[in-house]
């Protein structure tokens, strides 16, 4: 009786240290354009264009370090145009990090705004947190 006990603890506890080990995460990061007019944002060597009011969602990104670039469209009504923000920078991923960048935009005496913001699903006090320039 002893024996089978013993054997089904080692059973059940190998079951949670194999299942521990699982790389799988669900790691993401949304690019959420409300912005006037579309972007296009360079990450891990591919041009994602995202229409004004549209999203795309990238998965199973391993876990690293990775830069991220923001080109974006002016309206044909704008004199000028600059941006702020998180519009480029670098994403630190670990296991299971979600990210969100939010681009939003402005039309002011001319001048077309294009801006960004960011957030992340890690704890902050981790001191992994994506950057901005």
């Amino acid at each position: 009786m002893k024996k089978n006990i013993f054997v089904s603890l080692i059973f059940i506890l190998s079951i949670f240290i194999f299942q521990s080990c699982n790389e799988s995460f669900e790691n993401s990061i949304t690019f959420q354009n409300n912005a006037a007019e579309g972007i296009i944002v360079n990450f891990r060597a591919s041009a994602i264009s995202i229409s004004s009011g549209q999203s795309k969602v990238i998965t199973e990104i391993p876990k690293g370090t990775y830069d991220y670039q923001t080109t974006f469209t002016v309206p044909s009504n704008a004199t000028g145009s600059t941006f702020t923000g998180a519009v480029s920078g670098s994403v630190s991923i670990k296991a299971g990090t979600r990210i969100l960048i939010i681009y939003s935009s402005t039309l002011i005496n001319g001048l077309y705004t294009l801006s960004a913001t960011i957030s992340n699903s890690d704890d902050s006090s981790q001191n992994n947190n994506p950057t901005a320039p």
